[in-house]
């Protein structure tokens, strides 16, 4: 758990950085409605995996949301 929440910190804070309104958009991927979006599409992912997903949007270029493929959330 411990690396969980190291490899979880540094990434939060290299893109709170990068995106202007990242805690809000934290807490619109975190409703539980959006829980279960994930959920009903096969997933069952925690906020580490979403932050690496718009890290990885912005590494490759790509709008943010599109790894992660939710509606709603931007």
């Amino acid at each position: 758990m411990f690396y969980h929440d190291a490899v979880f910190w540094k990434l939060y804070c290299d893109l709170k950085e990068k995106i202007n309104d990242l805690d809000e958009v934290i807490s619109r991927h975190a409703n539980i409605l959006s829980g279960q979006l994930i959920y009903n599409e096969g997933g069952n992912h925690d906020i580490l995996f979403f932050l690496k997903s718009l890290d990885l949007d912005m590494k490759m270029g790509y709008r943010l949301g599109n790894v992660i493929k939710l509606r709603g959330i931007f």
